[in-house]
């Protein structure tokens, strides 16, 4: 479930890993030729941002960098992981987003393993393989970005790559080759810039939202519906997809648009059914949280919305801008 980061340390998720497999990773690139580009440490730019977004099928880590560098990945097992190691200055992540949706990646920890070297641990659910890696240079307001595309593996295709990853590293006198980047693309339906999709299904918890003369409550419906738009939405291959709960959990109105921001959504959209006195009334509304309604009915959605978070025990500010004046 896609929540609100509440680690420190870098860290999202699942962490630690056994001693022995960190002489594997700690010196990925300590003596690789190609590291013979840049200067100096203090050439090397900064990671600015890390975040994952992970389905069932696929995950995306998307690192965000204050200009292009290079990087290595391997694959460990027991427990199953895939390390990204950057050359890297420093980290100006203060405390990276948890991971978005459920899938294939857990959890995921960002840290200097030592100078000039930001390493991304991935814990994986089940045997995994990078399909594409790639840097992509800053573009008008967007930094520079590795990009590593994660898809399902079967049991004997990841222990092959673990084996491998370990022989190139031991022939390369203990450290990890620098990985070369793929074009990005090369491996459809995965594009560069896939939009993440925040669904937020409505109410949950103590909170149901309206209800029907049967009993049925609008946030078993808003779940359901985003469930099945959540699939939807995956299954064309065109978004990522994450949900600010999947189950009868209650999030306040300000933290599912906080968890969005955390994310970097491209596009959060709340989910509700609404309820009307008027039986013939049909299709569908589109609200926003405004105090200043314009119409009676405008008036009576704004005020049964805007209610839940005391119904749930939270006091809203009367003037929040992000969410109480759109």
């Amino acid at each position: 479930m896609l929540k609100s980061a509440g680690s420190a340390g870098h860290t999202c998720g699942i962490a630690g890993f056994a001693a022995i497999v960190l002489v594997l990773v700690a010196c990925l690139f300590a003596t690789h030729p190609a590291f013979a580009q840049l200067e100096s440490i203090e050439d090397y730019p900064d990671v600015i941002d890390a975040r994952v977004t992970a389905t069932p099928q696929r995950a995306r880590l998307i690192i965000d960098l204050s200009g292009p560098t290079e990087f290595a990945i391997v694959s460990l097992d027991k427990p199953n992981r895939i390390a990204i190691d950057v050359k890297a200055f420093e980290l100006k992540i203060l405390a990276p987003a948890d991971v978005a949706g459920k899938g294939i990646v857990t959890g995921y920890t960002v840290e200097m393993a030592e100078k000039g070297r930001a390493r991304t641990m991935l814990t994986l659910a089940e045997p995994a393989q990078v399909q594409q890696a790639y840097i992509l240079d800053a573009v008008a307001d967007q930094p520079a970005r590795l990009v590593v595309d994660i898809i399902t593996a079967t049991p004997q295709e990841f222990a092959t790559k673990v084996a491998s990853d370990l022989a190139a590293s031991n022939a390369n006198q203990g450290t990890a080759p620098v990985t070369a980047p793929t074009d990005p693309g090369t491996h459809a339906p995965i594009t560069a810039t896939r939009p993440l999709v925040v669904l937020g299904p409505g109410h949950g918890g103590v909170d149901n939202g309206a209800s029907a003369p049967n009993g049925t409550h609008e946030k078993d419906i808003t779940l359901t519906f985003a469930l099945q738009l959540q699939k939807v939405l995956i299954d064309s291959g065109r978004f990522d997809v994450a949900l600010t709960r999947e189950d009868d959990t209650y999030l306040s109105l300000n933290e599912r648009v906080d968890l969005a921001r955390q994310n970097k959504a491209d596009l959060f959209i709340s989910l509700h059914a609404d309820s009307f006195q008027q039986p013939e009334i049909r299709g569908a509304s589109v609200y926003t949280r405004d105090e200043n309604a314009t119409d009676v009915l405008d008036k009576v959605l704004a005020d049964g919305e805007n209610r839940y978070d005391i119904v749930a025990g939270f006091s809203v500010p009367q003037a929040t801008p992000a969410v109480m004046d759109i």
